[in-house]
């Protein structure tokens, strides 16, 4: 969610289909703003055609995926394609996402770090939370070891 202050008045922004999308909240109090930027959470999730949490993983994939080749660039949208085709093959079939839970993430994460490097599973898991957000399901994120740590055998 992104709130913008121009002239008192705070605005909601988002990218819709690679389209600058804003509206003015009508407030001048950040807290107010943010009550009315829920409210058009709605309007942006109809806009993008995004659906319940029980979509499944290869629909929400293909749907960040053409997200990423409109609002980014064809090169981002193919490093996420290569995340999630890994993320995939580790979870071995095509899950509802209110499936995948921070435990998941987790073991992810630590069977991920026995071959990667630190920075590239930290680029793994902003594309795989974004595409979770993206498709309205939002779970708590697994802490990723400091640099210089291994992680714990799991």
């Amino acid at each position: 969610m992104t709130l913008i202050k121009r002239n008192k008045v705070w605005y909601y922004q988002t990218k819709i289909n690679g389209k600058t999308w804003r509206r003015s909240t009508g407030q001048a109090d950040r807290r107010d703003a943010e009550k009315q930027a829920r409210e058009f959470q709605g309007q942006v999730r109809l806009l993008r055609g995004s659906s319940s949490p029980s979509q499944s993983l290869h629909q929400a994939m293909a749907d960040e995926v053409s997200r990423l080749e409109v609002d980014v660039s064809a090169g981002e949208a193919q490093r996420a394609v290569e995340t999630f085709r890994v993320f995939a093959k580790y979870l071995g079939k095509d899950v509802p996402l209110s499936r995948i839970t921070t435990e998941v993430l987790e073991r992810f994460q630590r069977e991920r770090l026995k071959s990667r490097a630190l920075e590239t599973v930290k680029k793994d898991f902003h594309f795989i939370y974004r595409m979770l957000k993206t498709a309205d399901h939002v779970i708590a994120k697994p802490m990723t070891p400091r640099r210089g740590r291994r992680p714990r055998p799991g």
